[in-house]
């Protein structure tokens, strides 16, 4: 339904003798049984009469007494359609067809049916008067719906002259909005002539109010925060006379419409976008449109496009439309329930309208990913590596933002063997539980498994990112060709999980994700689950490293210009620069660790290689230099640990044997220093620090010609060194 700003002001029928019509209505049924099918009856006399509102609450009266008639949702449906409101139409319909709807509706019947109850009712509704049903109490208001009565000389109220029917409210960052979608008016001067019923949709703004006739004008004062109550003011001629605070419902609207007359066609509809859910982000909002139609302006039998594909709008970057048009996110509401969309044509705005999309209306917040845990559970996964893997795996999950995450869990046993243990949810016990009872088997169908979920989640997923991980401990020994691509924007991940780098397994692992244009991760040690927990962790951040990361090693790069240049403190604020990029950029961390460590900030050196070690265990840099940050603050005993993890990780690094030995030359432990000299020599043997950590050993030793001849060592490989 389309919103026009200019009102549409044509005698119809008369809107305000809608509840006048209701409160008759509910005396005769009251006078005779009151059961579903009187009301049913009822509900079809107005219909028949486009008394489509009356209607309507008769149908809702007649499902509560009897919620298992079909019929009653049947004439509900057909009624929404006619009120334009679809989505609820399409819902009532299925209900309908569920209770097993097969018949003839009443309203389908001859109009002579119908006809001679109408007119009896008619007859009674003309001797009833206006005093016999209007209450008594000064402010008479529905929690939607705006109602303004005059008053007689005496102060006392005669009968309604003004309603205005809110369908939802909008509280912007600039101004608040609502929209009406029901404006009926009389004279104040005589009940009997109607000035205004209109049916269209209309935007009240608060800086423009709702425009009426003899000098009337509502005017939206304030919407509260949670944008559910607005502070309505009514005045005339300039004066405010009446004011009141109305609460809306949340009306469902996730179909945006547009119509325009062409030709002799009147409200010919030419664009609909539905809306499938909206975030409101920090720096911009951002919309999901998975439905577009739209037909020529000039020829509305033409049809422009028509596609169910995914396609995301934000605040910056419009939906372009063909022939001009262009619809735009103007604003989302502060709970990301609301969206407020205009469409322009030419650069020209001509339309707008709230959206409200069924997804954003559910209790449930908005999924940002879903996410595939694609396990492998071939035989080779079996022992110890199995048992690492689901720990890591429980772990991984428990660190997820499960509010905003889905995850479903598939498994690959075998070849012809590809199960789907747990569908998408957002409950961690339920994937947890799951884990727990896998148990290797067969073959290795990595691209099986990936073409089976990518199905999965194109089916299934309902997060605005789209993601599969899959960790293996080995090559394809599936004979398989891909055959399903599916939708382009689902992001694959590929974990290595005991694959040894450089091998041919790891080769051919990275060539297939290259191939899927996915990523690839190494988790090298199976030993325990701490390396697969990580590059999980990895895989699941992977699009936004990607993004990210060129543009942080810029700042990482100038930042090791600094720390050349010796100006450590402008080092580390370039290394903060990218750390900000890109949160998990090991570069980054490793060398501001490095430029802390020359500024004699230990301690904060020593968090900035626990980060490293965080994301990447097994990076022995990272624990060295954590080992020389300690051997500095006298942590010796714990410096020594540290090598030793270094030296486990990366065996053949003569640095770390080196500073291993002067920890221990520190101690007083000379003969175990000497071995870690030695050792560092036979790796590097131009190793003048080495060699100059062996003289001073071996002169503690009182091995005073071993120590010259491991002085000259020194000198021959570096003069400078004192």
């Amino acid at each position: 339904m389309s919103i026009k700003y200019p009102i549409d002001r044509s005698a119809g029928i008369i809107f305000g003798l809608l509840f006048i019509a209701l409160a008759i209505l509910a005396s005769c049924i009251t006078a005779q049984e009151s059961t579903a099918d009187a009301w049913l009856q009822k509900g079809d006399q107005f219909y028949k009469n486009s008394s489509y509102d009356l209607a309507l609450r008769c149908y809702d009266k007649a499902i509560e007494i009897d919620q298992f008639n079909p019929d009653s949702w049947n004439d509900k449906a057909k009624v929404l359609t006619k009120l334009g409101r679809n989505t609820e139409a399409d819902t009532a319909s299925a209900k309908a067809k569920e209770l097993g709807y097969s018949g003839s509706s009443p309203l389908e019947m001859p109009d002579e049916v119908l006809e001679q109850t109408y007119a009896a009712n008619s007859s009674i509704m003309a001797n009833i008067t206006q005093n016999e049903i209007l209450p008594a109490a000064s402010v008479i208001n529905d929690s939607n719906t705006f109602i303004y009565r005059s008053k007689d000389i005496n102060g006392k109220y005669k009968f309604e002259i003004i309603k205005v029917h809110f369908k939802n409210l909008f509280r912007g960052a600039d101004q608040d909005i609502g929209v009406v979608d029901r404006i009926w008016q009389v004279s104040d001067t005589d009940s009997n002539q109607v000035l205004v019923n209109d049916s269209d949709n209309v935007i009240i703004t608060s800086g423009t109010p709702l425009t009426l006739e003899e000098g009337y004008e509502l005017a939206i004062k304030s919407i509260d925060i949670s944008g559910n109550k607005a502070d309505l003011e009514l005045s005339k001629n300039g004066e405010a006379i009446y004011s009141v605070v109305i609460t809306p419902p949340q009306t469902t609207d996730s179909l945006y419409t547009y119509s325009t007359d062409i030709g002799s066609v009147e409200d010919a509809k030419i664009i609909e976008v539905h809306f499938k859910n909206a975030v409101r982000g920090a720096d911009q909002d951002i919309a999901t449109v998975d439905r577009i139609w739209q037909a020529s302006d000039k020829d509305a039998s033409q049809v422009l496009r028509n596609d169910s594909n995914e396609v995301i709008i934000t605040s910056s970057s419009p939906l372009t439309l063909e022939e001009g048009y262009e619809l735009g996110l103007k604003s989302i509401d502060i709970d990301g329930i609301k969206s407020y969309v205009e469409l322009s044509k030419n650069g020209e705005v001509i339309d707008s309208m709230i959206i409200v999309s069924p997804q954003n209306m559910s209790e449930t917040p908005v999924i940002d990913s879903s996410i595939v845990l694609l396990f492998d559970a071939s035989n080779s996964m079996s022992g110890k590596k199995m048992k690492n893997a689901k720990i890591a795996v429980n772990e991984f999950i428990s660190e997820l933002n499960l509010k905003s995450n889905e995850v479903a869990l598939i498994v690959f046993y075998d070849c012809d063997d590809i199960k789907i243990v747990q569908p998408f949810t957002t409950e961690e016990y339920k994937i947890s539980s799951k884990i727990d009872s896998i148990q290797p088997t067969g073959e290795t169908p990595i691209s099986a498994a990936i073409d089976f979920s990518k199905y999965y989640i194109d089916q299934n997923a309902n997060g605005m990112t789209k993601k599969i991980i899959l960790f293996t401990d080995g090559e394809e020994t599936c004979p398989f060709k891909t055959t399903y691509s599916g939708t382009k924007d689902i992001d694959v991940s590929i974990v290595g999980f005991d694959i040894h780098k450089d091998s041919s397994q790891e080769k051919k692992l990275i060539e297939l994700a290259k191939r899927i244009n996915g990523n690839y991760f190494n988790a090298e040690d199976a030993s325990t689950p701490d390396a697969l927990a990580s590059s999980l962790r990895q895989a699941y951040v992977g699009l936004n490293i990607k993004n990210n990361f060129d543009a942080a090693m810029v700042w990482v790069n100038k930042g090791n210009a600094f720390y050349n240049q010796g100006k450590y403190e402008d080092a580390v604020e370039a290394y903060d620069e990218a750390i900000k990029l890109d949160t998990e950029n090991t570069y980054a961390w490793l060398d501001k660790g490095l430029a802390l460590h020359e500024l004699n900030r230990y301690y904060e050196a020593i968090e900035a290689n626990e980060e490293v070690i965080k994301l990447e265990p097994e990076n022995s840099a990272a624990w060295n230099n954590k080992a020389n940050d300690l051997s500095e603050l006298d942590e010796d005993d714990e410096a020594l640990m540290a090598y030793e993890k270094a030296i486990k990780l990366d065996p053949n690094d003569a640095l770390v044997w080196t500073n291993k030995g002067l920890v221990l030359l520190e101690q007083g432990k000379y003969s175990k220093a000497l071995e870690a000299f030695n050792k560092a020599i036979r790796l590097d043997p131009e190793n003048a620090k080495a060699w100059k950590g062996k003289g001073d050993a071996l002169n503690e030793l009182g091995r005073y010609d071993e120590s010259i001849e491991a002085y000259d060592k020194a000198i021959r490989f570096d003069p400078n060194r004192g």
